[in-house]
């Protein structure tokens, strides 16, 4: 009985793992945002690079650290406004 449950365990670990190596094969070359070439062999862009997977449409997508973060200030400023109760339709 174990030894089943682990072999169906592997089975579908193996199998997710592809999927994911797949997905980081078709990574872009560069920032969405700001185009910055990203090097594939440095090991400083490899660790401050972030990449956001879209599963349903099989995307991935690359930001460079300064875009990051000024996306992630725009979404703090974002969330900030409506837990203020501000809307700019109003």
């Amino acid at each position: 009985m174990r030894r089943r449950r682990a072999q169906k365990f592997s089975k579908q670990f193996t199998k997710q793992l592809k999927k994911q190596l797949n997905m980081m094969g078709t990574m872009a070359d560069e920032c969405l945002a700001c185009k910055k070439p990203f090097d594939r062999k440095s090991k400083e862009h490899a660790e401050t690079w972030k990449v956001v997977v879209r599963k349903k449409i099989q995307e991935t997508h690359l930001y460079c650290p300064t875009c990051w973060e000024e996306a992630m200030k725009m979404i703090k400023e974002v969330e900030d406004q409506d837990d203020n109760g501000i809307r700019e339709d109003e």
